[in-house]
């Protein structure tokens, strides 16, 4: 009797001390799950604004862009949207170096059919919906875009059709405003590219040389400069393309 006892006892502290009642917590949607799929979260979103003048009118695209922060990463069953108030302006696409998602867009395009004064401070939106279901939004607004504002750099030398003699030119312009920002400039010819950036606004001019140099031109290929204001918020404004020849 005793005997039988003890060896139920046994067999009870083994039942009990083997057995794990609580299910495991493997839902996705269970905060305290192992395999937890939290909802994600919109970390960042900004609108740049680009625009060139061309034939004495603003020719602007804008670029919507936004960060989000997914606890599983982000994967290719996540999605982003871009919104104009109730209007889907397209799907924003994944951009795995930068780790965000962007859009560009015209102004004057099917989407965005009028001027970009239109848009000052309208209420745009992003949309992320991630591989759990989750959806999370975040507004957005065109806040400060310096060419609408400020204008353009005016090219100064070379000017339209000019012919010169040095293949290591100073390019000259003009331009004056109250905001932060830096210039661009780029020439481009046939099989040739050259740029300088990060230039102080108080600085007006620069020198192609001593490292780069143009050849002659081969007629009728043009050399082409620019001259784009750039502003603290990543918006840009260009001048007009001009284009000018070296001697032979």
């Amino acid at each position: 009797m005793k005997v039988g006892a003890l060896c139920l006892g046994v067999l009870l502290v083994a039942l009990s001390a083997g057995c794990d009642w609580s299910p495991p917590r493997d839902n996705p949607s269970d905060p305290g799950s192992f395999r937890y799929d939290g909802p994600a979260t919109i970390v960042s979103a900004w609108i740049e604004v680009h625009c060139q003048l061309r034939a004495g009118l603003d020719v602007c695209y804008m670029t919507l862009f936004a960060y989000f922060d997914d606890p599983e990463g982000v994967s290719s069953h996540d999605s982003a949207w871009a919104y104009f108030e109730d209007e889907l302006l397209g799907a924003m696409g994944y951009v795995p170096f930068h780790d965000r998602f962007t859009l560009s867009i015209y102004f004057e395009s099917d989407t965005l059919d009028s001027s970009l004064s239109y848009y000052l401070f309208e209420d745009f939106s992003v949309e992320f919906l991630d591989d759990a279901g989750h959806r999370t939004q975040q507004s957005v607004q065109i806040l400060n875009p310096i060419s609408h504002l400020n204008g353009y750099p005016d090219p100064g030398y070379p000017l339209e059709g000019y012919i010169i003699d040095n293949p290591q030119p100073n390019f000259v312009w003009d331009y004056t405003t109250e905001y932060e920002f830096t210039f661009r400039v780029t020439c481009t010819g046939l099989n040739f590219f050259w740029e300088k950036s990060g230039i102080p606004k108080d600085c007006t001019s620069v020198w192609m040389g001593p490292n780069d140099s143009l050849a002659a031109s081969v007629q009728p290929e043009p050399y082409i400069w620019t001259v784009t204001a750039v502003d603290n918020g990543g918006n840009t404004a260009t001048s007009a393309p001009i284009k000018f020849w070296l001697l032979p």
